[in-house]
């Protein structure tokens, strides 16, 4: 306890100088010269509701100031977000809330949704950012509302809404790595006060941020990325509004995967061998590239029922597809190749019922979602002459209902009350194939394979959540709630044994207590939460032979924080902001912890037995889970001669993170900061242009997202290096 006694009493003595942000919603200076604006969620799913009176830990983060800053996906998004850590794996993104993460091959453990609709894939939560209104960012498990896998949290991304009024918007980029970028939105209406619409495109790229010196090798950091979003409501009556939503992005890039050597490998691999340490250049012989495919359709329907009861359905189809390519031995070496495919389509349907009164709010609710996906992976081994890879088919189906309601049992007191059940079923066809590539034997399958054989699963989860919120008074709301998550169970796509093919879900009860206030005529705004998570039956990767992983149950883990959040306007053309959370995330039992690889060099006190290595991480962090984290930002909002200029600079700041149960220094990225800075100038009457310059990460930090202690290719995955550039925007 004495870490965050110390974090208690740090915090009340630096209130007035410590900033940090529940809402980076930037303000108009013409708009809100005194005091900060009103911001508005939708989190608890019972329509608009102000965010200091929300009984929730959500960050918000504005579609104008992520285009201003240049926040073009979730990885951007964390340095802004407390609790929140990004990395990616491939062709996956990994990201964490509060120490809660996806581990490789198992479902996300944060849930994202677009207008209302679940994201199923990892690979689709690395989607670029564009025509978006705003994002919310619920930290905890979200298990009643939201369901499966918000173990985590939920990052609910809100698109904007089309206008009955013409208009729209052009912006042209151009940054150093030949990087170019372009947007452009245009709404209006199609019938008079019957249909609107919106069409929004979006085009980023920039070339190799990494030299690959291996020779005939590609350079590697690349970004390719196009998008189109088309929205039309139909407003059918009063009462009844129709919204059809499609959007469809591609990505092609040469991307990086654990290639920048921490360590030798153990073989010899003199071009390799030479980068050790270096954080600009690799030696790959084989391309390592990704492609990937995304795009989806949905129907959304509004009905109001009567002043207090609305009806709301979300019909919605996805798809996503993707193929990588990986150099796994990270050497100019023609020794390990990796490929995967992913080919995945999904079905949701979404009922909920909202209900409001003075005295009695609700939502109650029906979803199903189906999900078919073909993850295909193959790795060629040239020193065993042998290729092996699996080609599953799974199926899941969910089922549940929820409901969730808060009643005032007293003059500003109220009691929330939820509850969601959840029935799951899982099938997998299973085929592992496993063939020579000698030329004398090509094609021909090894001993024992293929492998087939088919396994299913059915799972059932009851997620209730208790509360209380006070409303203190005009500017002071406390909240505290009980809540337990619940993560799906699945199957390890590379299984060959249907014995541990497959996996139970992870159970998670989460204690929570938060303070939402303003002060000074709203010119402060300061919350503070503190959370303790109680883990079971945590889903780990383990190694049961070499090149033969599996995930299973087989930890515990204890999780507790806090999150100081303030937004502070002294005067109408200053605005500070930022946070800063401190977390404590550790396995309470973890005996048997795998060595990634099978065993390393630098991990001590490993039990090897038949080629497989393991350590007692016990006691040890979680992955991804800084034990503290924060932002601090500046905004100068003068008016000057009939303009508006706008000047941003922030910093974030992380602490030593581990990337795998073993702690060692290896695996772990030491503490660093990113300095950021904006600053643009546009008339001060509504429309126009706007002129921007920009710099990311302008003290050329050198950091690592991820790392693995892999023993024979000890490696991370580099952040991005200083970028900076113009852009140039009209809007109408």
């Amino acid at each position: 306890m004495k870490p965050i006694t110390n974090f208690l009493l740090t915090s009340v003595c630096a209130l007035p100088f410590v900033i940090s942000s529940a809402a980076l919603a930037q303000e108009d200076a013409g708009n809100a010269a005194f005091g900060l604006q009103e911001i508005v969620v939708t989190a608890a799913k019972l329509g608009s509701q102000n965010l200091q009176t929300t009984p929730i830990a959500v960050s918000v983060v504005d579609g104008n100031f992520m285009e201003t800053q240049g926040l073009n996906n979730i990885k951007d998004l964390s340095t802004y977000v407390p609790n929140l850590t990004f990395s990616r794996n491939i062709a996956a993104a990994i990201i964490y809330v509060r120490g809660i993460g996806s581990n490789g091959g198992s479902d996300p453990s944060v849930a994202t949704q677009i207008d209302g609709v679940y994201i199923s894939r990892a690979s689709g939560q690395m989607s670029d950012f564009f025509d978006v209104e705003r994002v919310e960012v619920l930290r905890g498990p979200q298990g009643t509302l939201y369901g499966r896998n918000a173990t985590g949290g939920i990052i609910n991304v809100i698109s904007r809404a089309p206008s009955s009024e013409f208009g729209g918007k052009v912006r042209l980029g151009y940054g150093n790595y030949n990087t170019l970028e372009g947007a452009g939105y245009v709404t209006g209406s199609l019938v008079e006060d019957k249909l609107t619409a919106s069409l929004a495109v979006n085009y980023r790229r920039h070339d190799a941020f990494f030299e690959n010196i291996a020779p005939g090798g590609h350079d590697i950091g690349t970004g390719n990325s196009a998008g189109a979003r088309m929205q039309v409501r139909l407003q059918v009556n009063e009462n009844i509004t129709a919204t059809t939503r499609a959007d469809y992005g591609q990505v092609d890039e040469y991307f990086e995967s654990y290639d920048h050597l921490l360590a030798p490998l153990t073989i010899n691999a003199p071009l390799a061998n030479s980068l050790v340490g270096s954080y600009r250049k690799v030696a790959l012989n084989a391309d390592q590239r990704l492609k990937s495919w995304i795009g989806g359709v949905s129907e959304e329907i509004n009905w109001k029922l009567n002043d207090s009861l609305t009806l709301n359905s979300i019909t919605a189809w996805r798809q996503i597809k993707t193929r990588a390519y990986n150099d796994n031995d990270a050497s100019e070496l023609d020794l390990l190749l990796f490929r995967s495919t992913s080919d995945t389509r999904q079905l949701s349907q979404e009922f909920n019922l909202q209900y409001v009164s003075d005295k009695f709010r609700a939502v109650g609710g029906l979803y199903y979602f189906h999900d078919e996906d073909t993850p295909g992976s193959f790795v060629t081994q040239t020193a065993s002459l042998t290729t092996r890879g699996a080609f599953p088919e799974v199926q899941s189906d969910s089922y549940a209902a929820y409901a969730q309601g808060d009643y005032e049992i007293l003059s500003d007191l109220r009691l929330v009350v939820g509850a969601r059940y959840t029935t799951e079923k899982k099938k997998m066809n299973q085929n592992f194939q496993a063939k020579s590539i000698n030329p004398a034997t090509m094609g021909n399958n090894l001993p024992g394979f293929p492998v087939i054989f088919d396994i299913d699963r059915r799972d059932n989860a009851f997620t209730p959540k208790v509360g209380l919120d006070y409303q203190a008074n005009d500017n002071l709301f406390l909240y505290a709630s009980a809540t337990k998550g619940f993560k799906s169970g699945g199957f390890n796509s590379q299984a060959t044994n249907p014995l541990t093919a497959g996996y139970a879900p992870e159970m998670l009860w989460s204690y929570e207590l938060g303070a939402k206030t303003q002060w000074f005529d709203r010119r402060l705004r300061l919350n503070l939460t503190g959370f303790y998570y109680d883990y079971t039956d945590l889903q780990v990767r383990q190694l049961l032979g070499p090149g033969n992983s599996v995930i299973s149950n087989a930890a515990s883990a204890t999780v507790k924080g806090l999150e100081l959040e303030v937004i502070a306007k002294p005067v109408s053309e200053i605005q500070l902001s930022g946070n800063l959370s401190y977390l404590r995330a550790r396995y309470d039992s973890f005996p048997t912890a795998s060595i990634p690889g099978g065993f390393s060099p630098y991990v001590p006190n490993q039990n090897c037995k038949a080629g497989v290595c393991t350590i007692n991480a016990s006691g040890h962090t979680l992955d991804g889970s800084p034990e503290w984290s924060g932002m601090v930002a500046l905004d100068y909002m003068p008016q000057i001669g009939g303009y508006d200029l706008n000047l941003h600079v922030d910093y974030a700041f992380r602490a030593r993170t581990y990337f795998d149960a073993s702690n060692i220094l290896l695996a772990s990225q030491k503490a660093y900061g990113l300095f950021n800075a904006n600053i643009s100038i546009s008339p001060s009457d509504a429309g126009g242009w706007k002129l921007e310059l920009y710099g990311k990460n302008l003290a050329n930090e050198k950091y690592y997202q991820v790392v693995s202690g892999n023993g024979m290719a000890p490696g991370g995955i580099v952040g991005d290096p200083r970028t900076y550039g113009i852009r140039a925007s009209y809007n109408w």
